[in-house]
């Protein structure tokens, strides 16, 4: 395999695993259909006046300072309520994302990027509008709907064409590319579009797209049968999200595809030492 993601239930297993083992998530516990249902009983028979705000306000602090912490499912509640009363700010539309996505919910985050990206192309954020594009269409790929994926793809790259705009997003958009030119074998046009969407992304200092994009590189070296190369890169990668330094959804997805790698050639050793250093 090259720079495919992970599935969601690879994600998911992954995750799972890996939060139980966290102090933090003590008080996570309760069922997450319970917590899906808290928006709806906390601002039940509240709608009048300042007590909207009040509780808005009040769950969208307790969801940033519970996503600060990790607890997920305390943060996907406290995101929800809060934009049941009004439109989130683009990181917090991201934080519930990536709270939804981690916790696989029923649209795994699909039904959110939607809104997240009308919400970003309303208030003219072609940047974070375009890369909603990306996070949606790899979902609509993962669940079977090639047609829709591509198609929020077009819609992302026309945005950033239409506004002349140079950013981080324009990397994001690449991968599918780099994606269709490794699954059909073309080892050489999967590495050099890397290369040239990681140039974009250290130029806009986006640390998750580089990780991405070299996890891809790894995971193409090593379906070419250039085993070393492929090997070298695939530890440089594992060593960043060991030591946290990517974002949590990112974390899960690149471990799940490098172990699939892994397991592909054999080497169950690098897989049990790299889920044991994710553990610790």
């Amino acid at each position: 395999m090259s720079c495919r993601t992970a599935t969601p239930s690879e994600i998911r297993r992954h995750v799972h695993r890996r939060e139980a083992a966290r102090p933090t998530l003590a008080g996570d516990a309760a069922d997450l259909r319970t917590a899906k249902s808290r928006p709806a009983i906390a601002l039940s028979g509240t709608r009048q006046g300042n007590n909207v705000s009040m509780i808005s306000s009040t769950s969208l602090a307790r969801g940033r300072e519970a996503f600060a912490r990790r607890r997920w499912v305390e943060a996907f509640s406290n995101l929800s309520a809060a934009e049941q009363e009004s439109p989130l700010d683009p990181v917090d539309y991201e934080q519930l994302v990536i709270t939804e996505y981690l916790l696989s919910t029923d649209a795994a985050g699909v039904d959110t990027w939607e809104r997240a990206h009308h919400v970003f192309l309303a208030r003219n954020d072609v940047e974070r509008a375009a890369r909603a594009t990306f996070w949606l269409a790899m979902n609509l790929v993962e669940r079977g709907e090639v047609a829709r994926g591509a198609g929020w793809i077009a819609r992302g790259r026309r945005l950033l064409e239409d506004a002349k705009l140079d950013c981080s997003a324009r990397g994001y958009l690449m991968i599918p590319s780099a994606i269709q030119a490794a699954v059909s074998g073309d080892a050489a046009t999967a590495l050099a579009i890397c290369d040239e969407a990681i140039a974009i992304a250290r130029r806009f200092g986006d640390h998750d797209l580089v990780t991405i994009l070299r996890h891809g590189q790894g995971r193409t070296l090593l379906q070419a049968g250039r085993l070393p190369e492929g090997l070298a890169l695939v530890d440089e990668v594992m060593i960043t999200v060991s030591a946290g330094e990517v974002s949590p959804m990112v974390a899960g997805i690149i471990y799940c595809g490098i172990v699939d790698s892994l397991h592909q050639i054999y080497d169950r050793a690098r897989v049990q030492e790299w889920t044991d250093a994710l553990t610790r």
